[in-house]
């Protein structure tokens, strides 16, 4: 019979970082959703493609577009998810100047 050996446990602050050897292959976007359970957010990307054909628009003024890619993330990242594309945006703005806020479907 085999003894086992009793570690004791020692908290470890890790910083994770994406490795930059880009392996998933990159989508573009220019619409997102977001949707929301109890439990988890979704960020729906799609490409809207110009609207070339007026018939394409539904009689209740939608527009389909193809869905490219859906990322599921827990709510305890949503927080820190914003923070973080807030500083990217303040960021963006000092180097690049003022962006203009999209219109919204609420």
């Amino acid at each position: 019979m085999a003894k086992a050996k009793i570690v004791k446990s020692k908290v470890v602050d890790i910083k994770i970082k994406s490795d930059d050897n880009l392996q998933a292959k990159r989508t573009y976007s220019n619409y997102v959703e977001v949707h929301h359970t109890p439990w988890d957010f979704s960020l729906r990307f799609s490409d809207a493609p110009p609207i070339y054909d007026k018939r394409e628009i539904k009689s209740d003024g939608s527009y389909s577009v193809p869905l490219v890619k859906e990322i599921v993330i827990p709510v305890s990242l949503v927080p820190g998810l914003i923070e973080a594309l807030k500083k990217q945006l303040e960021k963006f703005n000092k180097d690049y100047g003022k962006t203009e806020n999209a219109k919204s479907n609420k």
